[in-house]
């Protein structure tokens, strides 16, 4: 967490909108994913806590603009140092996410735990630059 704050703090750079409201377009479908996961509706969220679509965005904006400076440094540092998701492991989760949701897309679920297991690489790999 120093280090994702750290690189954070330290990055002076320019986000696209664009990669902006990707993040907050993640982070909303995660949100609504996870109030449905426990028997929530997000109308009736919005409703109960007296929020409209439009805030709750906007409330996203500064956690959504921290993740995209993130991605992009992530994607940086993989690339420069050739960092890359272990094949063997990104096939067995790409396996589990299927087998649990039937509908999911594999080339998106391949895309995004890629993504994701990328980072975590990066992520080790700056803990023992630290070191």
């Amino acid at each position: 967490l120093q280090i994702i704050e750290a690189i954070i703090k330290e990055t002076k750079v320019e986000v696209p909108a664009v990669l902006i409201e990707i993040e907050i377009e993640n982070m909303l479908a995660r949100f609504k994913s996870d109030l449905s996961n426990i028997g929530m509706n997000y109308d009736a969220y919005l409703k109960q806590v007296g929020k409209t679509e439009l805030s709750v965005r906007d409330e996203m904006k500064s956690d959504a603009e921290k993740r995209a400076i993130l991605q992009l440094v992530t994607h940086d540092i993989a690339k420069a140092e050739k960092i890359t998701a272990d094949k063997k492991t990104l096939e067995d989760e790409v396996q589990k996410v299927l087998a649990s949701y039937d509908d999911a897309d594999e080339q998106h679920v391949r895309q995004y735990l890629e993504t994701v297991l990328t980072n975590e690489a990066v992520f080790v790999f700056l803990e023992n630059q630290a070191k």
